[in-house]
């Protein structure tokens, strides 16, 4: 505590009062910050063989291979002798992406950017198609054709109970003979969401369709399981529309040990220049238990 000697004028010794209540609010608010921990942040890491992290305080943790949280203060870099990956959050896991030499003190190896998580629900972006490519037109062709929009969920990413949500919305036409078209969700090699093949109408020009799709992570590993639901919905006036739930009776056998791309797949009945599908927005978030 500061005393003052007063100067018997009564409007200065008020201005002194208020300055020494200045200080020491400044003082309380600095011993404060002194005295608190830094700020943390968890890290989850997989398939590292481990890292060594030194932390703010400059003790060093070391963080070991598999499915591992850890709360490291804020600031921490990496100081093993080898070189380090790259570190980019998918799902719930942070994954290596690249070596990229030896981390100096005070390195972050967290990319900046790299997790959005929504502050309220905690829902993250997985994916969103900023350009609508070439390759997102399929037309004229019998061939189950994929969307160049795609994204990949890195391998050992999923957790049990992780539930990811994927919308689909585009354009379509068709021909003065009505085809079908079936479109389908596919993780790697296998279909996990379905509409069938959907009988159109004749002489539909560019029209809206649009589809959902749940997958929720049942088990993981590579004899991992998801539950996948859907529904699809394609427009054929300004109030009618062709809708069709994508179903499954029973959870898909998915290896999350393994990088999965997910792809959408469109297949046409006819080979027409007026059959055409395009795919303009596809979005995919994940929410994590």
């Amino acid at each position: 505590m500061r005393f003052f000697k007063s100067t018997g004028d009564v409007g200065q010794d008020a201005q002194w009062d208020h300055t020494e209540k200045r200080l020491a609010r400044l003082e309380a608010l600095q011993g404060h910050a002194t005295s608190n921990p830094a700020p943390t942040q968890r890290v989850v890491v997989s398939g590292q063989s481990g890292l060594t992290v030194q932390q703010s305080d400059g003790t060093n943790s070391v963080i070991a291979c598999g499915v591992l949280q850890a709360d490291l203060a804020a600031g921490f870099a990496v100081v093993s002798a080898t070189p380090y990956a790259t570190i980019s959050r998918t799902a719930n896991v942070i994954v290596p992406l690249a070596n990229s030499g030896t981390g100096a003190a005070g390195t972050s190896i967290i990319s900046a950017n790299q997790d959005h998580v929504h502050p309220q629900t905690g829902s993250r972006l997985l994916y969103s198609n900023i350009t609508v490519p070439g390759g997102n037109t399929i037309t004229n062709t019998l061939a189950a054709t994929a969307f160049t929009s795609t994204f990949t969920l890195a391998a050992n990413s999923l957790v049990a109970g992780q539930q990811i949500r994927l919308r689909l919305f585009g354009l379509y036409g068709t021909s003065i003979v009505a085809p079908n078209v079936t479109l389908a969700v596919k993780l790697g090699a296998t279909v996990v969401a379905t509409t069938g093949a959907i009988t159109t109408i004749a002489s539909v020009t560019a029209a809206g369709w649009k589809a959902e799709v749940d997958l929720t992570v049942d088990t993981i590993g590579a004899g991992g399981t998801i539950e996948a639901q859907g529904y699809a919905e394609f427009a054929t006036a300004a109030t009618t529309a062709l809708s069709v739930n994508m179903t499954n009776a029973a959870p898909i056998s998915i290896d999350t040990t393994s990088a999965q791309i997910v792809t959408v797949v469109v297949t046409w009945s006819l080979a027409a220049a007026a059959d055409t599908i395009t795919l303009r927005m596809l979005s995919a978030c994940s929410d994590v238990p």
